[in-house]
């Protein structure tokens, strides 16, 4: 009889404890679930609507893509070129600029700053070497929309009238 009690007690040891590894597995996968990857991560910030940082942070990520965004213009540079407060990204205008300091809304499409691609795309494009060395490979916006805070917009055609959202669009 004590030697089946024995083994009735090593059953339960051994049982218990292949419970608790399994609780231990079990929590170990809800905690390897809980994380996401570093490609879902980059998934949802595509889907998100971005920060400045994180396009001056990944342009290729958001290379192609729509987004709008609020800060302060913080530099004013020749041909349509300006650069937001927010991690001094890059910012460039069909025609017309903001002031400095002023709080714009920016709308356009995400580029990775290449002078002759944007040459090719823009018919209104004017290559600048300072911003060509300083911008190269990192994001530009090309603005469809520039809103300051009292409701001016910024981007207008040649008659002066407020070009219509997609007026950054490639030629065709």
């Amino acid at each position: 009889m004590k030697g089946s009690v024995n083994v009735a007690m090593a059953v339960l040891l051994v049982g218990a404890g292949v419970a608790c590894t399994r609780d231990d597995r079990a929590a170990n996968d809800r905690t390897a679930m809980a994380s996401p990857s570093p490609t879902a991560d980059m998934d949802e910030k595509r889907d998100a609507t971005p920060s400045a940082g994180d396009i001056a942070d990944h342009p290729a990520v958001y290379n192609g893509q729509q987004v709008t965004l609020k800060s302060d213009v913080k530099k004013l540079m020749p041909n349509g070129f300006f650069t937001l407060d927010d991690n001094d990204l890059l910012v460039l205008s069909p025609s017309g600029q903001p002031i400095e300091d002023e709080e714009v809304t920016v709308h356009g499409t995400v580029h990775t700053y290449s002078a002759p691609e944007l040459e090719s795309r823009y018919a209104w494009f004017k290559s600048d070497a300072s911003v060509d060395r300083e911008y190269k490979d990192r994001a530009v916006i090309v603005a469809d929309s520039i809103l300051t805070a009292d409701g001016r917009q910024v981007v207008t055609d040649r008659s002066g009238a407020d070009l219509p959202a997609g007026s950054g669009e490639p030629r065709r």
